[in-house]
């Protein structure tokens, strides 16, 4: 599998000086407000992956022994998938 490569840095002041543009990043407290909506997006989800509306890519299943050697692969960029740890 191809490598995975680091995306080039952005500088944040070169973008606000070409019409204000800036970067953000999602946080989930900004769009969930509380458990029960939490509860309520998450079945939603699950109910898309179940149906095939959304596809989720597993690169490999691992037990839970594993998780070192899973994480040092994730820091690497090797897998291109979601990697499972079973319990």
């Amino acid at each position: 599998m191809p490598r995975q490569q680091t995306p080039p840095l952005v500088d944040s002041v070169w973008l606000s000086q070409r019409g204000g543009m800036y970067l953000t990043r999602a946080v989930r407290g900004h769009f969930i407000a509380d458990r029960t909506q939490l509860v309520a997006r998450m079945a939603e989800l699950f109910d898309w992956i179940v149906s095939g509306g959304l596809r989720v890519n597993i690169a490999r299943r691992s037990p839970l022994s594993d998780a070192a050697r899973a994480h040092r692969d994730i820091e690497s960029g090797a897998p291109t998938g979601k990697i499972l740890l079973e319990v």
